[in-house]
């Protein structure tokens, strides 16, 4: 053993000293240029490179050979690699595996361009790559020289650490802890580095697999794992990779190259997402994706094939609220050139965008809105033939042009070999919508493009009623020019429902070789149908012209005429319009001339679809010159809309550096009202700007406005030297003379306001402050207000006005406004309401204020409030409403006229919470004294009680409702709205307990119906505001007057060579009422107590009057229409007989007689009797009787029947006094209807009979008697004109037997209120010659009515019985007790009596 242990010892003493001679030798200097050389040799000769070696040295103690200076050169001199140190550590072979255990590369090169040049120059390998196993690599300040068409050229410095690398033959794994490369691109772009860590590298003989924990490079990250064909049999690794990308890591870098904003938007901006790929498919499952974008279903490649392009498919979010703006902010140009905002309108907020692409490049693309609905498509043919586009959901007028909602656009691409090889193909396009508001249906365009014969062609189609649209078109391209033409027929066009229009159309546009473009459009036959009106014009026709410098548009037609001649040279427009406006140089304008004129316009307003009229022979000429311009225009009348002017001149002209224009108007008008007259506006401008504007308008007063503008650097300051502006009777003039103003454009704009002072003798308005728009501003508003004049305020109502002051301050005017405002305001009269004070104070900003206020006398505050209200901000309204006695007359001027006037006080709190269009209130009002006026019947009614205000509804509790005599009604119901709108009333009134003063009407206040009513019974309202029911039952009561008027009507008439003049009517009060859709529903039921009076004519006291009972519907429609049904009959009344004037009798209307109406208050049908009685002598009558009584007692009877307005009249003349042969001989005389009609004139006219023959007596002393006796009966109609209450009659009258003449008076009277009725004559019978003792009392009739109504009467009477001639002659006498009474039962009549009773009591 010891032995052995001595010969092992010996072994490695040899081997220590052997590897000491080694490095010794190796030290050497001629040693080493042998091993240098040797191996240079070796590797010159296995890869045909120039190697050169600086040196080759053991580190023995590391167990380290370091070569230093290492070169590789190319044949061609090109350098390849170098590096100052390469160091290898312990190197061995074992069974074919090159050992290394250390390899260390530091401060090197690559030329990458060279070694790639190198690598192609050699032939293909056939040899085997050795086996070689690294324990370490470390590479430390390894540079790589990139070729300049690999990122723009520039330097990766390289440090590697790799603890484990094992190859052979191409196959092994490799460990990787960390490597950074940092590269240096020479300045043309900024510098970066990329980081990897824990990769592990795995190869085999088909294939690579690669995991690695991070990988971070230009701001991406990157983790996952990836396994490849290394055959490329596949076109893709199997793969799992999770990425993130971090702008701030690689912004700089991307934004250094010089690739636009759409190849490098994905640099840009934050996203992440996962990748997966099989051999044949890329899946994205999921991604965050700049702009908010993300992914709707997952992206997914599938490849058939390596050689062939994938199958791609997905879809994506679109978040239109932030995709928008970031486009906009990294876009400009693409921004301005598509409607972002419009798209965002259109597609909603986050549309779906789908595609799917195959390998031969067809496919489809399909964008969906939220809803999912298909908005545009776009799809290709499998053999690429083929393309279909389908945009729906087209809004033109998300565009500002005209055309319908929801239309859809398709066009579908057709060709004979595929279309990316296609030089022709066809195109048939449609855009179509169900619009119908806009009539053209759809709009087709079938065409022909032939790419290698440069020709177009094809026809332009609408379909809809009558096809209204059609045009065939061909279009040609030669080397050095080009034209386009089309014609057709305008058969129904129609852009707007009020018109169509129809004729024929043609036009042409061409280019010449010196490339100047010429147009022309042409139109005839025009007609315009508006509704079925045809408007024609004949012709239109269009030229146009432009050579590059200048254009020039011409057309005519008898709409009117003009002519456009303009240099297009846009800078050279731009710069004089700078000089103008800045007055720095003398402008020199571009040539330009235009001279318009207008012949009729209706046609092309009504084309327009605007309500604009100008007035024919219209003109503006306007023309430019070397120094300056000038415009002229003329117009007898412009209007738009309601808004008219009239006499219209415009004059601008410019002469060198000044500018002097004028415009002026004879009016200006609103519909029917003049705003201004005689308005006109001076401009002139040389060094500064002086302005006069004047018009006369409200109050005739005129309005004057003068200033003077100058530019001084970059702001403007205005001199205001008058601004006279009417202010009621009064003028508000400026007190500081001139007046500063002074604007700053830029940003921020800024006005600076230096004291504006409007006053008059009874009012001020001052203004200081300055508006700027980034905040820095404040304004304080005063106005002054002192006993101002009345003025028609809200609904024409008067409003007058002892004094106010208000005070405004706000801030940041122009950008968040903050304001707070306060003031008093002393003795407001509106109508018939007054206010002694009035003091409110309110802040807040654009959105919401916060205020209070108190109004009432000096003493108390009858109207208090406090709270929140909304202006432009999304806050609710939040006030708290407290009223202690506020006058109800405030309401007065809110209510329809001559509806309901209010009078006295409430008292209560409201509060009010929620939005302006929901408010909710709730609170409770109370009111003892309110009055209210109804106009429509005549009356006041107190109203006391409580209300209660709930969010939906008013409640009223059992109010009572007093009439002016104190008799009382019960009021109970709710009134329901919907937001202070759609008021729904249900009030219920109970007037059974005592007759209720309802209605007092005089002729005046309503000429439908009128009187006075006092009813018990139920009333009910219900219905909405704009629909109202009134419905009513109701018993009158005593006291109940009731007048219908019909003065339409005459019972009379002369022949008509005889006119009467209507008398005139005055002091006749118009009420207007504003009633529209309310219906009032009337069951009244008239008690035999009430008074019914039917007017014909009230002028001269035509109308039957009378009491009667009966039943009645009166319907009143919208307060307009007016309807009876029902029947009265007459228990007692009078008629009142008149022709024109000339005969006024009263008649009394026998009881039993009816009126009955069947809707039409003036088509009543009556059955009417009535009498009219009067005493005088039978001789005319009966000429040959010589046994005649003396003044008799005549009844002459009227019957009425039929239409109210034309009633047949049937007359009767009855003597009941006399003995029947008397009788008789008067029924003989009158039984010819037109000798009765004749005597029936007498007795109402003369109030005699008439002779039958009146020429018998014509002679002298016949003439003398006639006279005296038609003198004696119009005396005695004269005297009973002279008083209402007293009838005086004259009877005259001769004897032919004994020649005796006779006179009577006879006398009628109504007195103590129509109560007691005396009537009675007295007369002789020798009126010559007699003596007092022939004086006698021929017949006298007393009686008195003990109640009113005349139910019981006392009666007495003395009347002279008929007389034989020379006889004396006797009379009789007697007196009575008479009872009359209607009635159905005993119990009926017993009731009525005691009611009687206690009335007398």
């Amino acid at each position: 053993m010891k032995s052995f242990r001595r010969r092992l010892l010996h072994v490695l003493l040899a081997w220590a000293l052997l590897l000491v001679l080694i490095a010794g030798l190796l030290q050497l200097p001629s040693i080493q240029r042998s091993v240098v050389l040797g191996v240079s040799a070796w590797a010159e000769s296995s890869t045909g490179l120039e190697v050169e070696l600086g040196g080759v040295r053991w580190v023995w103690w590391k167990g380290q050979i370091q070569v230093t200076d290492v070169q590789l050169t190319a044949t061609d001199g090109a350098p390849i690699a170098a590096a100052s140190s390469l160091g290898l550590r312990a190197v061995w072979p074992q069974d074919g595996v090159w050992i290394l255990h250390g390899v260390e590369l530091q401060n090197g090169y690559l030329n990458a361009q060279a070694l790639a040049d190198w690598s192609a120059s050699r032939p293909p390998s056939t040899g085997t790559l050795p086996s070689i196993e690294v324990h370490r690599l470390l590479i430390e300040g390894f540079d790589v020289m990139l070729p300049d068409s690999l990122l723009g050229g520039g330097r990766l410095r390289c440090h590697v650490n790799a603890p484990n690398i094992h190859f052979a033959d191409g196959i092994g794994t490799m460990l990787l802890e960390t490597a950074r490369i940092d590269w240096d691109t020479q300045g043309n772009r900024p510098a970066g580095h990329a980081a990897l860590s824990q990769l592990n590298l795995t190869t085999s003989e088909v294939e690579m697999r690669a995991e690695w924990e991070a990988l971070e490079a230009l701001g991406w990250h990157l983790s996952g794992s990836a396994t490849w064909d290394i055959n490329g049999a596949e076109p893709l690794p199997e793969a799992r990779v999770n990425w993130r990308y971090d702008p701030a890591g690689g912004r700089a870098w991307w934004e250094g190259f010089p690739f636009d904003w759409g190849q490098t938007w994905w640099a840009l901006d934050s996203h992440s997402g996962q990748i997966q790929s099989t051999p044949s498919t890329l899946h994205i499952p999921f991604a965050t994706l700049p702009a908010g974008l993300s992914l709707s279903t997952p992206i997914t490649a599938n490849w058939s094939s390596p050689s062939t392009p994938p199958e791609i498919q997905g879809g994506l979010h679109l978040p239109l609220k932030t995709l928008l703006p970031w486009l906009e902010a990294r876009a400009p140009t693409t921004a301005n050139s598509l409607p972002l905002a419009e798209l965002h309108t259109w597609l909603g907020d986050r549309p779906n965008l789908g595609f799917h692409v195959l390998p031969d490049l067809t496919g489809s693309l399909t964008l969906r809105t939220a809803n999912n609905a298909p908005r545009i498509a776009l799809s290709t043919e499998s053999t690429g033939h083929e393309a279909r586009v389908r945009v729906e959901g087209i809004n033109f007028a998300h565009w500002n042009l005209p055309g319908p909602e929801a239309a859809q656009f398709d066009a579908h691409v057709t060709s004979d070999v595929p279309l990316s090889e296609a030089q022709s193909a066809r195109i048939d396009a449609t855009v179509s919508h169900n619009d119908a508001d806009w009539p053209m249906q759809r709009l087709s365009l079938n065409g022909f493009v032939d790419g290698e014969a440069q020709t177009l062609q094809g026809t332009l189609t609408s379909s809809g009623e009558g096809d209204p649209f059609t045009a065939r078109f061909e279009g040609e391209r030669r080397a050095e020019n080009w034209e386009f033409g089309w014609n057709g027929e305008l058969r129904g066009l129609q852009f707007s429902s009020d018109w169509t229009l129809h004729g024929k159309w043609s036009g042409a546009l061409r280019s010449t070789r010196d490339r100047a473009l010429h147009g022309r459009l042409s139109l005839r036959n025009l007609i315009l149908l508006d509704g079925g009106r045809p408007t024609s014009f004949d012709r239109f026709d269009l030229l146009t012209e432009w050579d590059g410098k200048r254009a020039e548009v011409r057309w005519e037609s008898d709409l009117g005429t003009g002519e456009v001649l303009a240099a297009t040279d846009v800078p050279a427009w731009q710069a004089w319009w700078t000089c103008l406006k800045d007055r720095t140089c003398t402008p020199q304008a571009p040539d330009f001339q235009a001279d318009l004129q207008i012949s009729r316009f209706a046609p092309i307003a009504l084309l327009l679809g605007q309500p604009i009229e100008v007035a024919d022979g219209t003109r503006l000429k306007a023309d430019t010159r070397s120094n300056g311009f000038q415009v002229v225009g003329t117009s007898e009348r412009l209007a738009f809309g309601e808004w008219e002017a009239s006499g219209i001149v415009v004059h601008a002209d410019n002469w060198n550096r000044d500018v002097y224009a004028n415009f002026s108007a004879d009016s200006i008008r609103q519909g029917e009202e003049v705003r201004a007259r005689n308005w006109a506006i001076d401009l002139h401008g040389d060094t500064l700007y002086a302005a006069d504007v004047e018009w006369t308008g409200w109050g005739d007063a005129p309005t004057r406005l003068r200033f003077e503008a100058e530019q001084i650097r970059d702001s403007w300051d205005f001199a205001i030297y008058e601004a006279s502006v009417p202010w009621l009777e009064d003028r508000l003039e400026l007190l500081d003379v001139p007046a500063q103003l002074a604007f700053t454009p830029g940003t921020p704009a800024r006005w600076d306001l230096n004291g504006l002072s409007w006053g008059t003798s009874g009012a001020r308005l001052d203004i200081a402050g300055s508006l700027g728009s980034d905040g820095s501003d404040g304004v304080i508003i005063e106005a002054t207000l002192n006993a101002l004049p009345s003025w028609q305020g809200l609904e024409g109502w008067p409003v007058e006005l002892d004094s106010a002051h208000i005070t405004l301050e706000a801030c940041d005017l122009l950008d968040d406004l903050e304001w707070t405002a306060f003031g008093e305001v002393m003795d407001v009269e509106w109508g018939e309401a007054s206010v002694e004070r009035l003091t409110w104070h309110a802040n807040g900003d654009v959105n919401e204020l916060s205020c209070w206020w108190e109004a009432g006398s000096q003493e108390v505050a009858f109207f208090k409030g406090a709270g929140r209200v909304p202006l432009l901000g999304d806050s609710e309204v939040d006030l708290n409403l407290v009223m202690d006695g506020l006058p109800l007359d405030w309401v007065n001027p809110l209510m329809p006229p001559g509806t309901v006037t209010l009078v006295g006080g409430i008292d209560g709190w409201v509060r009010w919470t929620g939005p302006w269009d929901a408010p909710r209130l709730e609170g409770t009002l109370a009111t003892e004294d309110a009055t209210a006026r109804i106009a429509y019947l005549g009356v006041d009614m107190t109203l006391r009680g409580a209300a209660d205000v709930r969010p939906d509804h008013f409640a009223f509790d059992e109010w009572s409702v007093t009439d002016d005599l104190g008799n009382a009604a019960t009021l109970t119901g709710t009134i329901l709205h919907q937001n202070l709108a759609d008021w729904n009333f249900d009030l219920s009134l109970d007037a059974n307990r005592k007759p209720l003063h309802l209605l007092e009407l005089t002729r005046q206040q309503n000429d439908l119906f009128y009187g006075s009513a006092f009813v018990r019974g139920d009333a009910n309202v219900s219905g909405y505001a704009n629909n109202l029911v009134i419905e009513a039952r109701l018993q009158s009561e005593p006291g109940t007057r009731f007048a219908l008027p019909l003065d339409a009507a005459s019972d009379a008439r002369y022949a008509d060579f005889i006119s009467f003049k209507a008398p005139d009517r005055d002091n006749e009060v118009e009420v207007v009422r504003d009633l529209s859709r309310v219906r009032m529903d009337l069951a009244l039921d008239i008690d035999e107590d009430a008074e019914a009076r039917i007017i014909f004519d009230e002028s001269v006291g035509d109308e039957i009057t009378g009491r009667t009972k009966g039943a009645l519907n009166l319907t009143i429609d919208d307060f307009e229409r007016f309807s009876m049904n029902g029947q009265l009959e007459v228990v007692e009344g009078s008629y009142l007989f008149t022709l024109q004037n000339v005969i006024n009798k009263r008649f009394t209307v026998l009881p039993g007689g009816t009126v009955t109406w069947f809707g039409d208050p003036y088509a009543a049908e009556i059955d009417l009797d009535a009498r009219y009685e009067v005493r005088t002598g039978l001789e005319p009558l009966l000429p040959l009787e010589n046994e005649l009584p003396g003044r008799s007692k005549v009844q002459l009877g009227m019957g009425l029947m039929g239409n109210l307005m034309r009633p047949e009249i049937a007359f009767s003349v009855d003597v009941p006094e006399v003995d029947t042969r008397i009788q008789a001989l008067v029924e003989s005389a009158l039984i010819n209807e037109e000798e009765l009609n004749r005597q029936v004139m007498g007795l109402l006219v003369l109030q005699q009979f008439l002779s039958p023959d009146p020429t018998s007596a014509i002679g002298t002393t016949g003439l003398q008697e006639k006279s005296t006796e038609f003198l004696a009966s119009q005396i005695g109609f004269w005297l009973s004109q002279m008083t209402q209450e007293v009838n005086v009659g004259l009877d005259y009258g001769t004897s032919a037997a004994s020649g005796e003449q006779a006179l009577a008076v006879a006398l009628s009277a109504q007195l103590l209120d129509d109560r007691l009725h005396v009537e009675g004559a007295v007369g002789t019978d020798r009126l010559f010659g007699g003596s007092a003792q022939d004086l006698q009392v021929q017949d006298i009739r007393i009686r008195y009515d003990l109640p009113p109504d005349g139910t019981f009467q006392v009666t007495g009477y003395t009347t002279s019985n008929p007389v034989i001639t020379g006889q004396a002659g006797s009379t009789t006498q007697g007196v009575g007790l008479l009872m009359q009474s209607e009635f159905n039962s005993f119990r009926e009549l017993w009731g009525r009596m005691w009611r009687r009773e206690e009335q007398l009591d």
